[in-house]
């Protein structure tokens, strides 16, 4: 039989037959309880959406906005023309982008009008499970009372 006591930090040894009994050492990582996710993050960093589709929002124009000018020459000869735009809001609210779309009027000064005033506005950004993204939203401007 041993003497004396064990020191400080010393483990003791199991009587002889239930060397099973102790569990063997185990290390720091292993004791780490993993944590809990929700589920994967959504990818929308540098992706583009289409507000109203699979769950994304539409931004909100903001108050303030800058209506485009009607080119005089065109207005005084009483055209009047809707003009179609494709614009992207940026998650932080500016417009990043601006396309024209289809629309019912050729004339390139209307289009041009449009494209300036819609590059200044500011949105309240679409969101995609409450988190904001940059998405696709179409503009109609109407020119001399088009409808």
């Amino acid at each position: 039989a041993a003497t004396g006591a064990a020191g400080e930090g010393a483990v003791a040894a199991a009587p002889a037959g239930r060397a099973g009994d102790l569990p063997a050492p185990r290390s720091a990582a292993e004791d780490a309880v993993p944590t809990p996710r929700a589920g994967p993050e959504p990818a929308t960093e540098g992706t583009t959406f289409t507000a109203g589709i699979d769950g994304v929002t539409f931004p909100e124009r903001l108050p303030g906005y800058r209506t485009p000018a009607f080119p005089r020459e065109i207005a005084q000869r009483g055209f009047r023309g809707r003009v179609a735009l494709r614009a992207l809001v940026s998650r932080d609210g500016t417009v990043a982008r601006v396309e024209p779309g289809s629309g019912e009027t050729s004339s390139k000064a209307l289009v041009a009008a449009a494209v300036e005033a819609v590059r200044s506005w500011h949105y309240r950004p679409a969101t995609l499970d409450g988190r904001p993204v940059d998405a696709w939203i179409t503009v109609i401007i109407a020119f001399g009372g088009g409808s």
